[in-house]
């Protein structure tokens, strides 16, 4: 929309261009009937439409989230297990040191690292944090979901190779969350490659063990950052300064 001022003679004084988050019936926005993907209404509790569009925001912790709809993949790959994933809800960003200091009580990062990812956190500190703002992990075929979509490609944001704009890997340390944003996935997730590597909800076969995705800074090769990459670690490991997580919830 465009705003012409005019004085009192009618000569134009300023232009004013701007945009409208008008919100229709029941608090949806004005972005939601252009929206590609539009996960069931209502909202689950605790999430309300975000100001971006396509975002949703979890009113606890302020975590911005996109919503992924349910489809099937093959989890690790062509030659992997098919499995079908209902439609939910995953974080766009990692989640800050900012943030866990605030829901864990951690102590309050310095200004310069509030938003680097959150790490030195084991699985079962991550899921109190989801617990507590009512969240989850998300499980690993969900997470790959979210990171490569259903088209088969190699990386987030495509079979393009990857350089530092797509990722942080085989670097000297952590980036602000979301820094990178040519390297998003196909549903807008930032630093599904690189970064911090990021818990998720499954076990390994050996019980004390869970899956970690997408790499890190520290990945010392940038292919084991690829989506369908997978390590493990112990779970109560919070001594990785390379390990974090993002948040998701459940759709219905």
């Amino acid at each position: 929309m465009e705003l012409r001022l005019l004085s009192p003679q009618g000569a134009e004084l300023k232009r004013l261009e701007f945009s409208l988050n008008v919100s229709g019936g029941d608090g949806v926005p004005a972005w939601w009937s252009q929206a590609k993907v539009r996960p069931p209404l209502p909202l689950p509790p605790g999430l309300s439409f975000g100001e971006a569009a396509g975002t949703y925001l979890s009113e606890k912790d302020r975590s911005v989230l996109v919503y992924v709809p349910g489809a099937k993949l093959r989890v690790g790959g062509a030659d992997g297990q098919e499995e079908s994933v209902e439609g939910f809800f995953i974080g766009k960003f990692e989640v800050t040191r900012a943030q866990l200091a605030k829901i864990l009580g951690r102590p309050e990062p310095p200004a310069a690292q509030a938003d680097l990812p959150a790490t030195h956190v084991s699985w079962d500190e991550a899921s109190r944090y989801c617990r507590t703002v009512g969240l989850r992990l998300p499980s690993e075929a969900e997470w790959e979901l979210a990171a490569r979509g259903t088209d088969g490609r190699t990386w987030p944001w495509g079979d393009e190779a990857p350089d530092q704009n797509h990722l942080n890997a085989v670097s000297g340390g952590l980036s602000p969350v979301g820094s990178l944003p040519q390297g998003a996935s196909p549903y807008g997730c930032l630093d599904m490659a690189g970064n911090a590597s990021e818990w998720v909800q499954d076990w390994l076969r050996k019980r004390d063990r869970h899956v970690v995705k997408g790499g890190s800074f520290k990945t010392a090769k940038v292919e084991f950052c690829q989506p369908t990459r997978r390590m493990s670690f112990e779970s109560n490991r919070n001594d990785r300064d390379e390990l974090g997580f993002r948040v998701a919830r459940s759709a219905r």
